[in-house]
């Protein structure tokens, strides 16, 4: 059977719910309706992860920044380190709790492999 296609990516930068998948390429699932900021920002405060998709790797960092700003008050950025699949992202500053906004992008090394971090949930 044939795979179905991901859907496209938006054309700005856009939230949507997440959650890290379990194993060690540290994949991360998306899914779901776009987010507005107060959705975001209520997902982080409550310790729920947050993807960001959009054209650009450059527009989507600076609105996770933004959000995570939002929420928290100041952020961290930090390289993808959970796997050879895993998403750079952002931190309250000083901090590590459970929630991320993890930021889209695609390395060179994983495009046309089917991206796992691009999956959407049913």
């Amino acid at each position: 059977m044939a795979r179905a296609a991901p859907p496209p990516v938006p054309a700005t930068p856009t939230p949507f719910r997440a959650e890290r998948m379990g194993g060690p390429d540290g994949a991360v699932e998306w899914w779901g309706d776009p987010l507005t900021d107060a959705e975001v920002i209520g997902r982080l405060q409550n310790e729920d992860d947050v993807v960001v998709r959009g054209p650009s790797w450059r527009g989507n960092r600076d609105e996770a920044r933004r959000v995570t700003v939002l929420a928290f008050g100041g952020c961290e950025e930090d390289s993808p380190h959970g796997g050879p699949m895993s998403l750079p992202h952002f931190h309250p500053d000083g901090r590590f709790p459970k929630s991320t906004y993890f930021l889209t992008r695609f390395p060179r090394r994983m495009l046309g492999n089917g991206n796992r971090q691009n999956r959407r949930r049913g």
